[in-house]
């Protein structure tokens, strides 16, 4: 019997439906094939000492970690039928194959069949681009990015000056459709934007659709070095200034308590903090971040599927500056932290639009080989219990933003915003 018959008689012993016998038809075949059969185990061992099959590659990876006995028996059987379409595919397959990209194809293939669009699987290459952009540091567009939910596809949120996409046309609100060919409609977001990132000076090809006007092109963009600011701010009037938070990386710490004793120092007695847009990043920035705004207690805790929690709290010491939070259906996860934190203490009044709802947590689990996982583990509370994942946070104050009147205001002039002009005003009322 040769390897595909006894790989395929095994899968075939474990179904439980009905066969009808071929014996007849195997006996006066089994003759003619016995030549071909010496030949073809031949081959195959030929090859399985030139390459690492899929199977020792899954081995490999899984001999990492303790597995229960019902996950053993599940993975036996993964592995029994990667081996039998690895002999069809080598015994029949008319071109080359690249058995690296194949193997990576299939971690990824094991991650998305859990049909959750926060967990993904990185290659090396996406794992080293992924854990650049979250320091702060990384070579790609120069883009701020989020999931636009009416089309699915990567939206432009903010640009930095001088950037690939800046001098590339690309403007904030157009639509990137497809990076190197592939649709990013059902993209996870790190995903899509670990291909956007590379080696400085290299381009990457994209598809870019600007729905203002219906137009879409393809477009190659350089890399270059991107140095994040994550937070940007600025005096008003009357002692009220404004920080905007774009996202929570592992320098936006450092550089929110930079700006908040910079805008102190100028003499701001009351503060606007713009979340908009924002669509997450480290729990622990957040959390240490809320940690000077917040008093003694609570500010976020997580409990996975065993029930366990986990709870982040802040100290006794902190800033009682009043405060207005801006957030919209952009803001995400880590920014609804904060913004959940900020109103079930009543620290400060939440303006604008219904968040996002992104109420789950996600790590990610490097592997030996370079690569890494990321997966769902746990449902984040706020310090009062509230789940809001799918639901998202209510303002205390629900306006829409006016982007007419902004896009037509000059430069510099905050009071066409009228979110923040709300916020300022609300501040100066109490």
């Amino acid at each position: 019997m040769n390897n595909f018959e006894e790989l395929n008689n095994e899968l075939l012993e474990e179904d439980d439906s009905p066969k009808k016998s071929k014996k007849g038809f195997g006996s006066a075949f089994n003759g003619f094939l016995v030549g071909m059969i010496v030949m073809s185990i031949v081959c195959i061992i030929l090859l399985l000492v030139q390459k690492k099959t899929m199977s020792d590659a899954f081995n490999e990876v899984l001999s990492e970690y303790e597995v229960s006995d019902t996950a053993q028996d599940s993975i036996a059987a993964i592995q029994k039928k990667i081996k039998l379409i690895e002999t069809v595919i080598d015994n029949t397959y008319l071109y080359d194959i690249d058995y690296d990209t194949m193997a990576e194809d299939v971690y990824k293939a094991m991650v998305d069949s859990l049909g959750d669009k926060y967990s993904a699987y990185y290659t090396v290459e996406e794992y080293k681009a992924l854990m650049s952009s979250t320091n702060g540091t990384y070579a790609g567009l120069g883009a701020l990015v989020s999931k636009d939910e009416e089309t699915g596809y990567i939206r432009i949120v903010s640009l930095f000056e001088g950037s690939g996409a800046a001098e590339a046309g690309i403007q904030v609100d157009d639509l990137v459709t497809a990076v190197e060919g592939a649709s990013t409609a059902d993209m996870e977001l790190s995903y899509a934007t670990s291909l956007l990132k590379g080696e400085e000076g290299t381009t990457v090809n994209i598809t870019v659709n600007r729905p203002s006007t219906g137009e879409t092109w393809d477009v190659v963009v350089t890399r270059n070095k991107i140095e994040v600011t994550s937070v940007a701010g600025r005096m008003l009037d009357n002692g009220v200034g404004i920080i905007a938070i774009s996202e929570f990386d592992a320098v936006t710490v450092n550089q929110f308590s930079k700006v908040l004793k910079e805008l102190t120092d100028e003499g701001m007695t009351k503060l606007i903090i713009d979340l908009r847009s924002n669509p997450g990043g480290l729990v622990s920035s957040v959390v240490s971040i809320v940690d000077e705004l917040l008093p003694e207690g609570l500010i976020v805790y997580t409990e996975d599927k065993d029930g366990n929690k986990n709870e982040y709290s802040s100290d006794a010491s902190y800033n009682d500056i009043p405060l207005a939070i801006l957030i919209d259906g952009n803001s995400a996860s880590a920014s609804e932290i904060m913004a959940g934190a900020i109103q079930d203490y009543g620290r400060g009044v939440l303006i604008g639009t219904q968040s996002f709802g992104k109420g789950i947590v996600q790590t990610i689990r490097p592997l030996a080989d370079g690569s890494a996982v990321k997966l769902t583990i746990s449902t984040y509370y706020t310090p009062n219990g509230r789940c809001i994942h799918g639901t998202g946070i209510t303002p205390d104050i629900v306006l829409e933003y006016d982007s007419e009147a902004a896009a037509a205001a000059e430069d510099g002039d905050w009071e066409s915003d009228n979110q923040v002009k709300a916020a300022y005003d609300y501040l100066m009322e109490h």
